[in-house]
């Protein structure tokens, strides 16, 4: 069902079956059944991008590495330390995000389809996942550099994005914008 929905649905639906009480992590995840990896590849490169303080890019590259390798791996579901899959927001709160966001999401859907299904199979998602793990890794040896690790941060953004809207499309664009932007830094340091 998760991977028929679109993803303003879906955060309309966990949001009316937690009306009034606490949205967890581990709620969110399992809303997002098959495409639950998408959340966490765009939570940190959205941070790093939104914060550019400095060495939280690099931080927020190896979150999204350690994320990333779970897929490579073969995991359907990402692995998350109890801990962290119980903290939760007040549902108050979560359903004035989703009222704020829902203009943005539908945006995004017009912009985001599923296209290039051949993008959309495991097999490409592991290697999807590994150049993932291999942009977020870079990130901390560009970080000395001004603005530099908005690049790859934008580009894993636009991947994971690309992946939770089943968009094979923008996840080629995403991928080798990145990995361009990446040879081309490294070859002039």
């Amino acid at each position: 069902m998760a991977q028929t929905q679109k993803l303003s649905d879906l955060l309309t639906s966990l949001d009316d079956e937690h009306e009034g009480s606490d949205v967890s992590i581990n709620d969110i995840l399992e809303t997002f059944h098959s495409r639950s990896f998408g959340p966490l590849l765009v939570m940190p490169p959205l941070i790093a991008l939104v914060l550019p303080v400095f060495g939280l890019p690099s931080v927020c590259g190896v979150i999204t590495a350690l994320v990333a390798i779970q897929l490579v791996m073969g995991r359907n579901n990402p692995w998350l330390p109890k801990r962290i899959r119980h903290l939760s927001i007040d549902g108050q709160r979560y359903h004035r995000v989703v009222e704020k966001a829902q203009p943005w999401v539908k945006r995004l859907e017009r912009l985001f389809k599923p296209r290039l299904s051949f993008m959309n199979n495991a097999a490409a998602h592991r290697i999807t996942a590994l150049l993932i793990v291999l942009i977020s890794l870079c990130i901390p040896f560009v970080e000395p550099l001004p603005l530099a690790p908005a690049l790859p941060c934008s580009m894993l953004l636009l991947i994971a994005l690309g992946m939770m809207a089943r968009d094979g499309l923008v996840m080629l664009i995403g991928l080798t914008v990145a990995l361009a932007g990446m040879i081309s830094l490294f070859l002039m340091l």
